[in-house]
């Protein structure tokens, strides 16, 4: 017989209700059976077996055998205990439910473990790429820790860069990168309170150049300067 946990139900009501009329020594010899019953399954029909767990002397069992066999019925060589058979069979089968449980959650919580660690995996690709000779923007847009971003600070810088000079050149050949340069520097230094500070400069700068008017185009220049001296003659 499977064991059951390690307590037994005992409804006292019920069990006073049936015990009304036995001893104090008869209690203690009952309640022994009970227990045992409970941890080891049902009673052989042996006198001296029954003496032993009820810690009955051979002569005190034979006076409460009366007494107490009332609370069986013996078959096939054994006292059954038609409570003790029902409370049981509870137990084992709340037993087995727990231990479904136990293992039907257990096997989702490893499901889960499983189904991210794959989740994980497919996703390292994406969140990890393999360096490449020329990573688009929108690449290392995607690959920026928003939680790192760096804290926005006022401009330092005492002359202009190389990369930024070469970017004006680039996108704004009709400007002086270092004209252009002395004017963002003044600007931004002279802006007071947060209005000055910024998260990336190099990228306030490109927006700088983009936004700078068109120069005057050489044979413009060179037409009003025939203009004025046409006045400068007339005068």
């Amino acid at each position: 017989m499977q064991k059951a946990d390690i307590w037994m139900p005992l409804y006292i009501g019920d069990y006073l209700a049936d015990t009304a009329r036995l001893t104090t020594e008869q209690h203690g010899a009952y309640l022994l059976l009970l227990m045992d019953y409970w941890r080891s399954g049902r009673l052989p029909d042996n006198d001296q077996i029954l003496a032993q767990i009820s810690k009955l002397s051979p002569d005190a069992w034979s006076n409460a055998k009366a007494m107490l066999m009332q609370f069986f019925s013996i078959e096939d060589g054994y006292w059954i205990h038609a409570r003790v058979e029902k409370e049981l069979t509870l137990a084992m089968d709340n037993k087995a439910k727990m231990h479904d449980r136990a293992s039907k959650a257990a096997q989702a919580r490893w499901d889960k473990q499983q189904n991210n660690a794959t989740s994980n995996a497919q996703a390292m690709p994406m969140q990890c790429p393999s360096p490449s000779p020329s990573p688009s923007s929108s690449t290392l847009t995607n690959t920026i820790d928003v939680a790192k971003a760096p804290k926005a600070q006022r401009l330092k810088l005492e002359s202009l860069p190389v990369d930024w000079a070469n970017f004006c050149n680039q996108e704004r050949p009709d400007l002086n990168p270092k004209d252009i340069w002395n004017q963002f520097r003044d600007y931004w230094i002279a802006e007071p309170g947060q209005k000055g500070c910024k998260q990336d400069w190099f990228a306030t700068w490109r927006n700088w150049v983009r936004r700078q008017n068109k120069a005057t185009k050489p044979m413009q220049k060179e037409k009003m300067s025939n203009f004025w001296a046409q006045i400068e003659g007339i005068k």
